[in-house]
């Protein structure tokens, strides 16, 4: 991915940059323990510091284009982090529909949509 403040000397506004790289968001707070309850993330790259017990998050709702690509990081010194689809028709690496991707304390994941239903995630060693 290119370094934004060398796209903003080709010209472009920062407003534009933000679209193409994707924002940040580094203080959501997982809640709740199923996809109905999780906390819903709103942005490209998340960065969740601190994951209470068995809580968890659901990807973008507006991420519906096939490629759309979100990053989460899970700082919890401990605690996995759930992971959901936005939609109980949705997948993550063929699970059931709805079911949840677990991210291990100091882990990350990037999650790709590839199918209209369907996300593919990759974990981090």
């Amino acid at each position: 991915m290119a370094i934004a403040l060398n796209i903003i000397h080709l010209g472009e506004s920062p407003f534009v940059v933000q679209a193409i790289q994707g924002d940040v968001n580094n203080s959501i707070l997982p809640a709740g323990t199923t996809l109905a309850t999780a906390t819903a993330l709103g942005s490209a790259i998340n960065d969740i510091a601190t994951t209470p017990t068995g809580t968890g998050v659901t990807l973008p709702a507006n991420a519906t284009t096939l490629g759309d690509e979100i990053f989460i990081y899970n700082g919890a010194a401990s605690n996995a982090l759930k992971v959901y689809p936005a939609l109980a028709t949705e997948n993550i690496n063929s699970a059931s529909a709805g079911t949840a991707f677990s991210i291990a304390a100091g882990k990350s994941a990037s999650f790709t949509r590839t199918q209209n239903l369907t996300w593919r995630a990759i974990l981090s060693s």
